[in-house]
């Protein structure tokens, strides 16, 4: 998915179970081989 402010910027979501439930996690590139950790919190309900 891109970013809401900026469609050029690519972003990775992941929903990964955990002991205290699902948690929503997302990425971008910073470098070929480096990420930083966007957001990292627990996914509502749909």
């Amino acid at each position: 998915m891109t970013s809401y402010a900026d469609h050029r910027i690519w972003q990775d979501v992941y929903h990964v179970p955990s002991e205290v439930g699902v948690l929503y996690i997302k990425f971008t590139a910073d470098a070929v081989t480096e990420f930083l950790l966007l957001s990292f919190k627990e996914k509502e309900n749909d």
